[in-house]
């Protein structure tokens, strides 16, 4: 009888760790995958920004 609910408890206790660890992987996967799609959407902006503006060249003629 001891035996079981000491088999019980540590079960309970590696489950507590199992999910644990598990909780935490999924968090670092779902910043990995946030962070990576706000870099794309800041480096798509910042691309477009940049060859988006125009450039004016003035020439001038001095006879």
């Amino acid at each position: 009888m001891i035996l079981k609910k000491l088999e019980s408890v540590v079960f309970k206790w590696e489950l507590t760790q199992n999910l644990g660890l598990f909780r935490k992987i999924m968090w670092e996967l779902l910043q990995i995958t946030i962070l990576r799609t706000s870099s794309k959407i800041v480096g798509t902006h910042t691309f477009r920004n940049f060859y988006s503006c125009r450039t004016y060249v003035k020439m001038e003629f001095k006879f």
